[in-house]
């Protein structure tokens, strides 16, 4: 999965699918948190 970011956005909108980007948006965000932002007991709710 070395595929780079403007790769994978390129094909989302080359396939005009808008939801399946925004769930890779959010998707990529939450990659991103739990990368910078490891979870911890106290983060837990």
């Amino acid at each position: 999965m070395k595929q780079s970011m403007e790769d994978i956005i390129v094909k989302v909108l080359e396939s005009e699918n808008l939801s399946g980007f925004v769930e890779f948006l959010l998707w990529s965000v939450n990659q991103w948190l739990i990368k910078n932002h490891p979870p911890s007991e106290q983060d837990t709710l």
